[in-house]
């Protein structure tokens, strides 16, 4: 009897080390034919991150042409090694740039700083009545403590910027403004009401702001001020054509609840500080600008509740 189950025993060791046998000679052919696959896999992995590595960012300009906002061309330029110098104007680092003719190197050769974009000229899109009223209005700006608000720096970035808001406008007058889509119409208004500001004694401080028809930005479309003013600060939505004011959640566009919403992310929370301030003595306004298909831009005074209630005479000292 111990025999009989000695002998089943051992046919079914044997059977089953044939099968174990047989499983792994499958396996490693399985695997040997898989190998070639897996290897081409490896190959096509890293031939993919070598081009990423290798990717020429700095002649990529399409990605920059073709983004839509400023925080998209902010991103690609980053991404090509560039930064911001003290005008706000964007350039490749030293580092990131190849060695040509008119730069001199570490060892004595000239070479090269490629600026990223041409530099906007003010004096080819601003009058010089307007470049000295900016460069007058900003300089008067102080914060909380006194000092200047706005460096040299910074009024030169300005500058710049404004004179990116003509640079556009007239693009869109050229194009005709009856063409532009909704939202070109709406960038179109607030440049418009950015530039007749001006010439009405009147400067930009709200932290964001448009240059061109894309792009955008949602809350107050601009705070302004003249130190000479009456009153001193404006807080103005541009309306283009019929347009009208839009309920929102914190409350109509324009109203006290809707502005006190949204003053601290336009101008920065110690600026705004200070406008609320002035607005327990009156010195701060609140209107429409309204725009017209004439490039025209008239503007009417706004109450508490956002009502459009007549038209602003604010400008004594434009």
């Amino acid at each position: 009897m111990i025999e009989k189950i000695a002998a089943t025993v051992e046919k079914v060791a044997e059977k089953s080390a044939e099968k174990t046998e047989t499983f792994f000679d499958k396996l490693e052919s399985s695997v040997e034919v898989a190998k070639p696959k897996v290897v081409k896999k490896e190959e096509s992995v890293k031939a993919f991150w070598e081009s990423l590595e290798n990717e020429d960012l700095s002649n990529n300009q399409e990605r920059i042409d073709q983004s839509s906002t400023d925080g998209e061309r902010d991103h690609w330029k980053g991404e090509r090694g560039e930064s911001k110098n003290q005008s706000g104007a964007y350039a490749v680092s030293n580092d990131s740039q190849e060695p040509s003719e008119s730069q001199e190197t570490s060892d004595g050769e000239e070479a090269t700083t490629s600026e990223v974009e041409t530099e906007i000229n003010p004096n080819e899109y601003l009058t010089e009545k307007q470049i000295a009223a900016l460069k007058e209005k900003y300089s008067q700006l102080k914060d909380k403590d006194g000092n200047p608000k706005y460096s040299d720096a910074d009024i030169i970035s300005m500058t710049k910027e404004y004179a990116k808001k003509v640079k556009s406008c007239k693009e869109a007058e050229k194009k005709g403004l009856e063409n532009l889509t909704k939202e070109e119409k709406g960038n179109y208004g607030e440049m418009r009401t950015d530039l007749d500001m001006l010439d009405k004694g009147y400067v930009r401080i709200s932290i964001d702001g448009v240059t061109d028809l894309k792009g955008g930005h949602k809350g107050i479309d601009g705070t302004y001020q003249n130190p000479d003013g009456k009153p001193p600060y404006l807080i103005i939505d541009a309306k283009y054509g019929s347009s009208q004011l839009q309920d929102t959640i914190a409350g109509k566009q324009l109203s006290d609840t809707w502005i006190e919403k949204n003053l601290d992310s336009d101008v920065g929370k110690a600026q705004a500080d200070v406008i609320r301030e002035a607005m327990i003595d009156d010195n701060v306004g609140v209107a429409v600008a309204r725009v017209d298909a004439g490039s025209n831009v008239t503007y009417e005074t706004v109450d508490s509740d956002g009502n459009m209630v007549k038209e602003l005479e604010v400008f004594q000292n434009a």
